[in-house]
């Protein structure tokens, strides 16, 4: 990939894109959080029209079904306003080959790591899926919804299954569908023929693709800022704004700023003169900062206290779209601590105190609320919680709870553990070698 073509000015964050919440009383925040608790859900409407097709189950099947939406639903289910993952893609899935038999797949991948299936059995469904799709795909007509959807699924099973290399290639096939889709836009430039079904595709492949990013330390496939003025997230008003918009912000937040230690930049004489560079990371700084004081009551812990142990606090969340919006907030100070262009090369291997803290609070988030979909959802944090550590005693603790709760829930992080023992033995020769 040719970072000069696919990122023309990764760094610089335009200010049609940044987050005003001047005039937002605390009661309007409460408010707008609870709007969409009160809007009766049609699930049927949501999945649109039938499909016309009545997709065999066997007992394996539904048992795989039932694993999705246990697990990888919950964990896909703050991508979108509607429980699109647990109630409505189900639904859907009954009516379409393609999309049942990759969630079916999904599904399997949690089944055998419980256990309860081999491994042989996960993988000829996940062939199964796989034809399925290659079929939707030469059908005429074609879904192209369907294939999307099927498509962006099997993604997901690259990321569950560790170590996967060619999840890139499944990302760009996913762009390519997506270019079918309508993207006509309404007076205020927001997609307007989307439906719920291809909404929840499209955001669940930026979410892969963030998530890719951060495994492999590499820089995400789709800009930041292509897909923030695509979806209307510079349209929508905080003061109307639903939980998933303050998730989707801080989402785009972490998306940029790990674009900005990724990426590397050669900067025109001008732009070093005024700053450029600086004035973008600042201005990233100062949006997340924006982003945490006023973001709404749901999505913040509603209990922060230290325990015995300094690296596990006890931090209670009540909406499951906080969970991961708080780590991702995190998550970003983390990064953002490590790539400072102000940062004096005498500092770069040493670890101010707040580092330490957003790690703590990524770890006590994540023990505090800990269940199976949040364990396998938020790996992508504690990965970076992790490399963020510096005292020994610290790294043994938390190493200690990861594997711990890998597992109790059957998570396969090996190349997560690898990853972050390469991390610390990189930085523990800098230091030792003077570099700070």
């Amino acid at each position: 990939m040719n970072m000069h073509e696919t990122y023309q000015t990764p760094w610089k964050h335009e200010d049609k894109r940044r987050l005003r919440v001047d005039h937002m009383s605390s009661a309007t925040r409460r408010s707008a959080a609870a709007t969409l608790l009160l809007v009766p859900l049609n699930t049927t409407e949501l999945a649109g029209p039938s499909r016309g097709q009545h997709v065999k189950m066997d007992a394996l099947d539904a048992l795989c079904l039932q694993s999705f939406i246990d697990v990888i639903g919950e964990v896909l289910a703050g991508l979108t306003e509607y429980p699109m993952t647990t109630e409505v893609l189900p639904q859907i899935a009954v009516e379409c080959t393609c999309i049942m038999h990759a969630v079916v797949a999904i599904g399997s991948i949690v089944l055998a790591k419980r256990g309860t299936i081999t491994e042989e059995q996960a993988l000829r469904l996940h062939g199964r899926a796989t034809m399925s799709l290659l079929q939707a795909l030469t059908a005429i007509p074609k879904d192209d919804e369907a294939c999307l959807c099927a498509s962006v699924l099997l993604n997901i099973y690259d990321l569950s299954s560790d170590g996967a290399q060619d999840t890139y290639i499944h990302l760009t096939g996913s762009r390519a569908l997506m270019a079918d889709l309508d993207y006509t836009r309404d007076l205020n430039g927001l997609p307007t023929k989307l439906t719920p079904l291809a909404r929840m595709c499209v955001w669940a492949n930026i979410f892969n693709d963030t998530l890719v990013a951060i495994r492999h330390s590499l820089p995400v496939f789709w800009d930041p800022d292509e897909w923030f003025d695509l979806l209307g997230l510079s349209y929508s008003s905080p003061e109307t704004a639903s939980p998933t918009w303050w998730f989707r912000r801080i989402h785009y937040l972490l998306a940029k700023m790990h674009t900005f230690s990724a990426v590397p930049r050669v900067l025109t004489e001008q732009e070093t003169v005024d700053r450029t560079l600086q004035k973008s990371f600042q201005a990233l700084l100062e949006d997340a900062d924006v982003w945490y004081k006023s973001v709404p009551e749901p999505l913040r812990p509603t209990t922060d206290m230290e325990t015995e142990s300094l690296l596990f606090p006890c931090v209670y969340i009540v909406e499951r779209k906080g969970f991961t919006a708080m780590c991702m907030y995190h998550s970003f100070m983390i990064i953002a601590a490590g790539c400072d262009p102000d940062m004096p090369r005498s500092q770069l291997y040493v670890r101010p105190a707040s580092v330490f803290h957003h790690a703590a609070r990524i770890f006590g988030i994540v023990k505090t609320n800990l269940c199976e979909w949040l364990a396998s959802g938020a790996m992508f944090a504690l990965r970076i919680a992790l490399e963020a550590l510096v005292d020994p005693g610290y790294r043994n603790e938390a190493l200690e709870f990861v594997k711990g709760m890998a597992d109790s829930y059957h998570l396969n992080i090996s190349s997560h553990i690898d990853a972050v023992t390469r991390h610390w033995q990189s930085w523990d020769r800098a230091v030792s070698n003077g570099y700070h």
